[in-house]
């Protein structure tokens, strides 16, 4: 028995081995770094969700900002980032913008929550019901959403609804201070910690670019 616990002790973390994270468990996430960092981090994340995911069971959002649309030019007319009658597109640059997608999950997730009581008022045993498809909306400016309502819906939320939020930002006190889990990438190196930091919970990792 002895023996185990040292192996296990031993194996506890292995290197030179892919790195996983869920965005679904930890979905409040930010991504910190400068520009030529997190740009080409950011394509190849979303390559690799892409390529796992098809737009009938996930659509992406990004609220971003006019000086960073260009970024964004040849990806934000993708089935991805529309809804599925395609009379609306998940990409706002200015607030009229945003705050009319933002009515829109609002009025999804205040449905849910209707559901969900009339679950609950039933006798049914409490498990929250989540939204069918998934959403993974993405800011590039975390002052711009600040005050948007959905990204407070997100934020002060206790549970993963069916939608995931990606902060990015270089500066780690312009947060909100509900969020826990972070992946911080410079031009060779990422690091996935917790706001608790620790060594056990800080995992280095080598990121995926696709520059473009």
């Amino acid at each position: 028995m002895r023996y185990l616990r040292e192996l296990e002790k031993e194996t506890s973390s292995l290197e030179n081995v892919p790195v996983t994270y869920s965005f679904v468990t930890k979905y409040i996430t930010a991504v910190i770094g400068q520009k030529n960092a997190t740009n080409p981090f950011l394509r190849g994340l979303l390559l690799q969700i892409f390529a796992y995911h098809g737009y009938d069971s996930l659509k992406v959002c990004v609220f971003t900002n006019r000086e960073q649309e260009k970024f964004w030019e040849d990806i934000k007319d993708c089935p991805y980032f529309w809804n599925d009658e395609r009379t609306l597109r998940f990409f706002g640059t200015n607030s009229d913008e945003i705050n009319q997608i933002s009515s829109y999950f609002e009025e999804m997730l205040a449905a849910l929550r209707e559901a969900n009581q009339d679950r609950n008022n039933g006798g049914t045993s409490k498990v929250e019901m989540k939204l069918s498809t998934r959403y993974l909306i993405i800011t590039d400016d975390v002052d711009l959403v600040r005050n948007v309502s959905v990204i407070r819906s997100l934020v002060e939320s206790e549970t993963y609804i069916g939608i995931s939020l990606i902060m990015i930002t270089d500066k780690l006190n312009s947060l909100p201070n509900e969020v826990e889990h972070f992946i911080s990438v410079d031009e060779r190196m990422g690091t996935v910690f917790e706001r608790v930091i620790s060594d056990s919970k800080r995992v280095n990792f080598v990121p995926d670019f696709m520059y473009g």
